[in-house]
């Protein structure tokens, strides 16, 4: 089933791998925390850019951010990060190419990004706090990559966590202390939080809250899985439509019913085009 959407539709967070990841499926699940976390069930879906590119046709969407994972081995994030650029280079009007790498390899997750950075990649992501020790570690050793991601204007996508509610693999603790506290300590850097932010807008409704959200955005990556549709509007209302991003988390969930969810909201028309291609449009200039 394709949706009947007609204007322009960007998926701001897709997931692909090389075939070496399903070749090597059981040996990448023991040297890569994160990778065995998301993968431990043999029934986890990877998928690759036919795959991807076939579902974006399907389902009418111009463009996909391709994003890593949170890896923790160096050898398979540059794995992952080649096989994105190869498929931005084959398909550049398709595909816009983030890299990952983990923040606290300090100078040699810099030179990584940088290399990438040179290809053409335009943010760095996905991060996961908990696998990667992110959640552990001063906010001060994270300095170095968020300066440059400052810098050279690289949104940096970041996994966020629901405090309660069901669990699925990769879900970890990252909820919105951590992000209140991120956002915070590191205000000029571009943040796109995941699954709407674990539910952090919510937190704009306390009277003590200070914090706008300037720089921070939050997207719907696998949000039918986790929450009533009604949270876009909830949303919405609270920090504003601008601050909603598209994406579906593919292949985690299809690109299709991320859609339709959002379709059926009862956001007008021009809110509906902010969220599937404006907002992002704005964040990646």
């Amino acid at each position: 089933m394709s949706n009947n959407y007609k204007n322009k539709i960007i998926d701001s967070m897709v997931h692909i791998l090389p075939e070496e990841f399903i070749t090597h499926r059981e040996k990448f699940l023991k040297i890569d925390l994160t990778f065995g976390e998301l993968f431990q069930n043999p029934n986890s879906k990877i998928s690759n850019i036919d795959e991807l590119l076939n579902s974006m046709e399907k389902n009418n969407i111009e463009k996909a951010i391709c994003c890593g994972f949170g890896w923790t081995n160096k050898k398979l994030a540059k794995l992952s990060n080649d096989y994105i650029i190869q498929s931005y280079i084959k398909n550049p009007t398709k595909i816009i190419p983030f890299c990952s790498i983990n923040p606290l390899w300090g100078d040699e997750g810099i030179d990584e990004i940088e290399r990438c950075f040179e290809m053409g990649i335009k943010g760095v992501g996905e991060l996961h706090p908990d696998y990667q020790g992110i959640i552990n570690c001063q906010l001060s050793e994270l300095r170095k990559f968020f300066n440059y991601c400052e810098n050279k204007n690289l949104p940096v996508v970041v996994h966020a966590s629901e405090p309660i509610g069901k669990y699925y693999p990769g879900k970890g603790t990252f909820t919105s202390k951590y992000i209140l506290e991120l956002i915070e300590f590191f205000p000029n850097n571009k943040f796109i939080f995941s699954h709407l932010g674990g539910g952090v807008p919510f937190f704009a409704l306390m009277k003590e809250f200070s914090n706008p959200f300037i720089n921070s955005y939050f997207d719907t990556a696998a949000f039918s899985y986790i929450y009533d549709k009604k949270i876009i509007e909830i949303i919405k209302d609270i920090i504003g439509v601008d601050k909603i991003i598209f994406s579906s988390d593919f292949p985690v969930i299809s690109q299709n019913r991320i859609i339709q969810d959002i379709l059926s909201t009862n956001l007008s028309d021009t809110e509906k085009e902010d969220v599937f291609h404006k907002n992002i449009s704005k964040l990646l200039n």
